[in-house]
């Protein structure tokens, strides 16, 4: 499945890194997967699957802003891949892959091994992980306060958290942190993505531990 004209030009432009013909492939093979398999198993909604580009494939992508070569990374509750697969796509680095359904995480196994990705996947909770990394991504697994509670036993030190807010003008959780006060053993930092980039705003909330 292609995606709309120019878009992964201007999502290589917001990440300040190119995106190989290579890499473009994979992001398009796992779009397809996406429609043709993940929506059958709940991984994404049947009405998504005609917008499956902005709202997953390029909204996982994001998560992949400033992100160092050899970081290691693992995505919380990746589910059918989100936003972990696109990640693993665009980083050269260590990437673990890690959700509780043990259907899901059989999902991701063929995915990757068809995308020839050089991924760990866990089939585990994250309650259960002992190991810690450079960067941890959350896009829909977790509250806020449980992600909060998590990103000092997950990163390195000097590692982040990057959870996902949402999507639109104002998302609710972009207006629960706003009016909440930043845990002290935490420095918070918003990113916006614009909706030049995808086909509306997005929000990050990259967590560093202190």
């Amino acid at each position: 499945m292609k995606p709309a004209d120019h878009s992964v030009d201007r999502l290589a432009a917001w990440l300040g890194r190119e995106i190989s013909a290579e890499a473009h492939h994979k992001l398009e093979l796992f779009a397809t997967w996406l429609v043709d398999e993940a929506a059958q198993l709940g991984g994404i909604g049947q009405s998504e699957t005609n917008r499956v580009w902005d709202r997953h494939v390029l909204d996982s992508a994001v998560f992949a802003k400033d992100l160092a070569p050899e970081s290691m990374l693992l995505d919380v509750g990746s589910g059918v891949g989100l936003p972990g697969v696109p990640i693993a796509i665009l980083h050269p680095g260590p990437v673990t892959l890690l959700d509780r359904s043990e259907r899901r995480t059989d999902a991701l196994q063929r995915i990757c091994a068809v995308l020839d990705l050089d991924v760990v996947v866990i089939h585990r909770d994250v309650a259960a992980l002992a190991d810690r990394f450079d960067r941890v991504t959350m896009r829909a697994s977790l509250t806020l306060d449980e992600a909060r509670r998590r990103a000092p036993q997950l990163c390195t030190a000097g590692g982040e958290l990057w959870f996902g807010l949402g999507r639109g003008v104002a998302p609710l959780a972009l207006a629960a942190w706003a009016c909440g006060e930043s845990p002290e053993n935490l420095e918070e930092t918003l990113i916006s993505v614009p909706s030049g980039v995808l086909d509306s705003p997005a929000w990050l909330l990259r967590m560093t531990p202190t």
